[in-house]
């Protein structure tokens, strides 16, 4: 993930719609950094910050490279459930007069057929239905939504 984030930034910084955003990518620390909760909590391995440089916006987005195959859909609803929560506190007013926006994804390169609990499901229809990213293609510009203005 962290070679693909850089290898699309390497190529696309320069050019439209890019050239007016800077990223910075952190490594977040279990039981350290920032904790995420739900009923039980957990500490995305990375933090991705897009800042649009004029407008001074800025999209918050955690990043959970995990694999799907030990615990399938049903072994991380804690975890799609928090990543959802904070999804929705950029809907919040006070997010949005600051041009704050939280976001977060598992990314996961498990192939669909060793997720047990898929149920015949395809890759899209679970990226639309859970904060899921297959770490595949252009995977880094749904995670970074610069073409979308920051938004969904």
């Amino acid at each position: 993930m962290i070679d693909d984030i850089r290898r699309f930034w390497q190529r696309n910084q320069d050019n439209e719609p890019y050239k007016e955003y800077e990223i910075f990518l952190l490594r977040n620390l279990p039981n350290v950094g920032i904790g995420l909760f739900n009923r039980a909590g957990f500490y995305p391995d990375f933090i991705l910050w897009v800042k649009h440089r004029k407008r001074k916006a800025v999209r918050v987005c955690f990043l959970e490279p995990h694999g799907l195959h030990h615990g399938g859909i049903s072994g991380n609803m804690d975890r799609f459930a928090a990543l959802g929560q904070l999804k929705a506190l950029s809907k919040n007013k006070a997010f949005r007069d600051k041009n704050l926006i939280l976001d977060g994804f598992m990314l996961t390169r498990t192939d669909l057929s060793e997720i047990v609990d898929a149920r015949g499901r395809s890759q899209e229809e679970l990226e639309q239905q859970y904060p899921l990213l297959w770490q595949e293609g252009e995977y880094i510009r749904n995670i970074l939504k610069i073409d979308k203005g920051l938004r969904d």
